[in-house]
């Protein structure tokens, strides 16, 4: 049973979640022809194989946490967009390794001029800002948080 007095207002997950979801909101109107899900599959092959070599379709789901069928969906757009290129594995037939096209290239790096704007907007900038990002880190970086 919940305290008297106390209700959502009172939990920062609910502001969290109110605060996510207008982010969003702010960040979606600036990606044009790219919707936010695909923004973060993007994201995710580019930063994957600017680290590691194009990743694998796995690869790319975990990092961006969304389910495979989710991400063989999106994939199967953004190919057909003409913004990623799926090739084979050389080590595994089975696996096909993802790669931006330039197009792709230049999706991503509207959507991460439009998703800069959208941070501005609606956290500011500063100490607190900082603090804020440093704080959210920590949350999504503790141990099982990926799970």
């Amino acid at each position: 049973m919940s305290e008297p007095g106390r209700g959502p207002a009172d939990s920062p997950g609910y502001w969290l979640h109110h605060a996510a979801l207008v982010w969003r909101q702010v960040c979606e109107s600036g990606l044009g022809d790219v919707t936010y899900p695909q923004f973060n599959l993007l994201s995710a092959v580019s930063l994957l194989g600017a680290a590691e070599g194009p990743p694998t379709q796995q690869q790319a789901a975990d990092f961006a946490r969304m389910d495979r069928m989710m991400a063989s969906k999106l994939v199967a757009t953004l190919e057909a967009r003409g913004l990623l290129v799926r090739t084979p594995d050389p080590g595994d037939a089975r696996k096909r390794r993802l790669a931006l096209t330039d197009p792709g290239r230049e999706a991503l790096r509207r959507c991460v001029a439009a998703a800069r704007r959208a941070d501005e907007e609606v956290f500011g900038s500063g100490p607190e800002t900082d603090a804020l990002r440093d704080a959210l880190r920590r949350i999504t970086e503790r141990p099982g948080a990926a799970d």
